[in-house]
């Protein structure tokens, strides 16, 4: 199983907006999370130490997902409760309150004959990790941020 990152497009956001930033960029009014976050982006070998430690790490992953995959994973109704997801016509729409736009991680791959979905919006003081899939007979149609909350559309 290969997990794959999923675009997430964003609705009537023009570049250099701050339609959905909530990180303060220093200053005395600046918090924890957000120093690290910059400390961390101005780090330049970093993305190749996350490689070589993301590869190290898949090996014994992979095989612990082998054993019973449907556990590890919520079907499509238990997650719309978890997240406190709305229904909407062609999808669901998942309220993200506390993270900004370019901290989430939305992640697919194929498990049997279902499409299983990760989503990670990591908070000041934890966040939103679920793994889920989509209703029975359902296919992926995109993702889409707006105004603080993830559009997740599919279609049957």
């Amino acid at each position: 199983m290969e997990w794959s990152r999923v675009e997430i497009n964003r609705a009537g956001a023009t570049e250099g907006g701050l339609e959905d930033s909530m990180i303060i960029t220093g200053g005395l009014d600046t918090n924890a999370y957000s120093s690290h976050q910059k400390f961390m982006n101005d780090v330049p070998h970093l993305e190749e130490v996350m490689k070589i430690h993301s590869n190290s790490l898949r090996k014994g992953v992979v095989s612990r997902y082998d054993a019973d995959m449907n556990s590890l994973f919520k079907t499509f109704d238990e997650a719309v409760s978890a997240l406190g997801a709305v229904p909407i016509e062609s999808g669901v729409k998942i309220p993200i309150l506390n993270t900004t736009f370019e901290n989430i991680i939305l992640e697919k791959a194929i498990i049997g004959n279902k499409q299983v979905f990760r989503l990670i919006a990591p908070e000041d003081f934890g966040g939103i990790l679920e793994t889920f899939s989509l209703p029975e007979g359902s296919e992926f149609d995109g993702a889409m941020w707006s105004r603080n909350s993830l559009e997740i559309q599919f279609r049957f």
